[in-house]
């Protein structure tokens, strides 16, 4: 999304002109870890500590350890950044299905057809672009295919009278996706 680039664009000048940069509001252990694979080691936001009074910090930074799951996250080689913005496109989308079914009188239905969508955007791009495996870049566009296909499925079938279908099936779909794209981070 445009804050994503945005934040990686301020990251990279920082890097050119030898500047730490400290990323406010980080609010989730998942924004950590992209922050983390990004080249960023200094944050602060409610995950890592709820506002405490002056004397309390001393303590506080003595004891902290930061969160396990951001432990041993390296800076992606610059090939593989491209890779988080994948992620991010299609948590967004993801994001932007279930405000959707959760409000659709005020909430903007996502791209339906996944080709023209910005992750099958990003997937095209990649897919042309030859830097990583063609089979696995073919197995995520498959799976995002069925994710698209079984939301246009469930949103025609949808009574909004009734109650809302089960998401599961689709966020199975989407964590397939995004552990697909995590493999190729890991094997280039």
């Amino acid at each position: 999304s445009a804050s994503f680039s945005i934040l990686e664009a301020a990251l990279a000048l920082a890097q050119a002109f030898r500047r730490d940069v400290v990323v406010e509001g980080v609010e989730s252990i998942e924004h950590g870890v992209l922050l983390r694979q990004l080249g960023c080691n200094i944050a602060q936001g409610y995950v890592i500590a709820k506002p405490m009074r002056e004397e309390a910090v001393a303590s506080w930074v003595d004891g902290y350890v930061g969160h396990e799951e951001w432990r041993g996250i390296k800076e992606l080689e610059f090939k593989d950044k491209g890779l988080l913005y994948g992620l991010v496109e299609h948590r967004a989308w993801l994001k932007q299905l279930q405000e959707y079914l959760d409000d659709p009188a005020h909430s903007e239905m996502p791209e339906l057809d996944a080709g023209h969508c910005r992750f099958g955007e990003w997937l095209k791009h990649e897919q042309l672009s030859d830097r990583y495996d063609t089979e696995a870049l073919g197995v995520i566009g498959k799976l995002h295919e069925r994710l698209h296909v079984s939301v246009e499925t469930m949103l025609s079938s949808l009574d909004l009278a009734s109650p809302l279908p089960p998401m599961e099936a689709l966020k199975e779909l989407h964590a397939s996706i995004l552990d697909s794209i995590r493999a190729l981070m890991k094997h280039p």
